[in-house]
């Protein structure tokens, strides 16, 4: 027994209070984050400026006709909520463009079928 040389001074267990923190060794994979579509975004654009000049009229056939093209785009390079969105947005902007003009044009038709508004217009000069 006297030949077995004992350190009482030191052990050979790992001082884990020095880093302060556990370090998991099994971290699960982390997905790289997912790209975002430059054609899902400009269509979902176009499409939302569209729905505001829709009340102008047919200027919203300028904006949601390029918004439509761009989300379809954007869907067949892979399926996005934004293109979709754009979508969405373009057609209900074409479609209020077409009522407003519609109802301009209603409205012009009613008022020139009067004719105090022919003597206003003659008054002014139009």
């Amino acid at each position: 027994m006297e030949d077995q040389n004992f350190d009482n001074g030191s052990n050979n267990y790992q001082d884990y209070t020095s880093n302060g923190q556990y370090q998991n060794p099994y971290q699960p994979q982390q997905e790289p984050p997912k790209q975002t579509n430059v054609l899902a975004i400009v269509g979902m654009i176009l499409g939302i400026i569209s729905i505001l000049a829709g009340c102008c009229g047919w200027y919203s056939l300028f904006l949601g006709i390029p918004g439509i093209i761009c989300s379809i785009l954007a869907r067949k390079q892979g399926k996005s909520g934004m293109a979709t969105a754009g979508i969405v947005c373009s057609v209900i902007g074409i479609i209020l463009g077409i009522l407003m003009t519609v109802l301009a044009v209603a409205i012009v038709g009613i008022f020139s079928s009067i004719p105090e508004y022919q003597e206003l217009l003659q008054y002014y000069g139009m």
